[in-house]
């Protein structure tokens, strides 16, 4: 699982304490030794955004359209929250079959996404770096 990919996660615990029974999520950076992974969350809810392919940087998500990569519904990738994991957390997720690895990005939307996140005024400086790298 590298920067780029999208999971999935039961029981996805949201920052307000609400629960999800399954979310997906993007990695967003490859991150080094003792580093955390820094993820962003989707859903495929309008909540009043836009339906046009593309990025909504000064909103904070980005739209992808149903049938892109592999993308069975319209999606809003939103990032303006982001959630840290463990490298510990993560392996355990994936041996507990808590975190599937669904897909990886096609590399042109994977781009796009994260450009579209770096230009977010909203972004921290520390997962600035974080995603640069990659």
């Amino acid at each position: 699982m590298t920067a780029g990919s999208v999971l999935s996660i039961k029981d996805f615990q949201f920052s307000d304490g609400g629960i999800s029974p399954l979310k997906l999520v993007i990695i967003l950076n490859n991150p080094s030794a003792g580093e955390d992974y820094l993820l962003v969350k989707t859903t495929s809810k309008v909540h009043d955004k836009s339906n046009t392919q593309g990025c909504y940087s000064s909103e904070n998500y980005y739209f992808i359209t149903k049938g892109q990569d592999k993308f069975h519904d319209n999606t809003w990738v939103i990032f303006d929250e982001y959630y840290q994991m463990t490298q510990a957390q993560m392996l355990s997720g994936i041996t507990k079959t808590v975190i599937r690895d669904m897909f990886d990005l096609e590399k042109t939307l994977w781009t796009a996404v994260k450009n579209c996140i770096l230009k977010s005024v909203d972004l921290p400086g520390d997962y600035e770096e974080m995603i640069k790298r990659c």
